[in-house]
């Protein structure tokens, strides 16, 4: 780790799958930087298409690592392994740096030694436009907070930390095959206490497109709702836990309706119900009336169910939480 009188050095590391139509335009927001990085490495995890050869184009600005297909996981890790620097900042290869990001991280780095990750605000555009989701509080977050919040909704967008390296020893690295894998390293960070900052200029572009890794939204769902449950110990509201339990199985539902499985989204809503204690009345009352909706024969229930959808009845399914590879 650095010294007290010299700054910190932070890797940028991009874990890139058929990323052809998205490489370079990530690539060149990261060497615009005002802050420069002090090396990026990139894994190409097997691309197929022509990011090789764009990553080829950029020389010696970059450090290019090939593997066989992995996943994303198995190759962020791979990158992060690779790379020398007393922080690492991991990316999407399809993902937009402001571009004052870094400079205003190392600001936060030097201000705040004590801080393991660092992440900051991102906007969603392409298929999906718009915020994404802010944490409670500014600057040096609070963490029983933030973890209140990881139970509510999911603030920390991946393409926007900064992770001290020591991290990956003290906590663990990202699961692989696990869609949810962020949301288990931060909630694992937590466990350790470590602590988090947050910026709220916008740090990132986050482009939402046909091929994320996160458009099957149910199993994204599922997967940090899996998260959740293992972390319930750490609370100590059962109401708290009754509802953030319930919201989750009623967003899995949701998630399968929208995708096309009305009979799995009714089970999922069913699971909601059965946290009906502490859960609000109106929370009650959206799931039961999904519940009804989805119990009516298909021709019926599908037609009516997409038109609910559309409508935002009984809530909004928000845009993806997890990192794009």
């Amino acid at each position: 780790m650095d010294s007290p009188s010299s700054p910190a050095t932070i890797s940028v590391c991009i874990a890139a799958y058929q990323a052809e139509e998205w490489i370079a335009d990530a690539l060149d927001s990261i060497l615009a930087q005002t802050r420069p990085a002090d090396e990026i490495v990139v894994v190409d995890d097997g691309s197929t298409d022509g990011t090789a050869a764009i990553l080829a184009g950029y020389g010696d600005r970059i450090r290019v690592v090939r593997q066989e297909n992995s996943g994303y996981p198995t190759a962020m890790n791979r990158a992060i392994r690779e790379s020398s620097g007393d922080y690492v900042a991991p990316t999407g290869a399809d993902d937009i740096w402001e571009p004052r990001k870094l400079e205003w991280q190392a600001e936060a780095i030097a201000a705040h030694p004590e801080v393991g990750v660092h992440f900051g605000h991102a906007v969603f555009f392409g298929r999906v436009e718009g915020d994404y989701e802010r944490p409670t509080g500014t600057g040096l977050l609070d963490n029983r907070v933030l973890l209140h919040d990881l139970f509510r909704i999911y603030p920390i967008n991946m393409p926007s930390t900064v992770l001290r390296r020591d991290l990956f020893d003290r906590v663990d690295w990202f699961r692989d095959g696990f869609l949810a894998d962020d949301s288990e390293f931060f909630f694992k960070c937590l466990r350790q206490d470590v602590r988090f900052y947050y910026e709220p200029r916008t740090l990132v572009r986050y482009r939402s497109h046909d091929v994320n890794i996160t458009n099957n939204l149910a199993a994204v769902r599922e997967g940090l709702h899996l998260v959740r449950s293992w972390n319930l110990d750490q609370l100590d509201d059962p109401r708290f836990a009754a509802r953030a339990m319930a919201d989750d199985f009623f967003r899995i539902g949701r998630a399968h309706i929208d995708e096309g499985r009305p009979r799995e989204g009714r089970r999922a809503i069913r699971h909601s119900l059965r946290y009906a204690r502490g859960n609000s009345l109106y929370a009650n009352a959206r799931a039961l009336a999904w519940i009804t909706l989805l119990s009516l024969p298909d021709a019926v229930s599908r037609p009516l169910g997409a038109s609910a959808a559309r409508l935002g009845v009984g809530g909004a399914i928000d845009p993806p939480e997890s990192a794009s590879a």
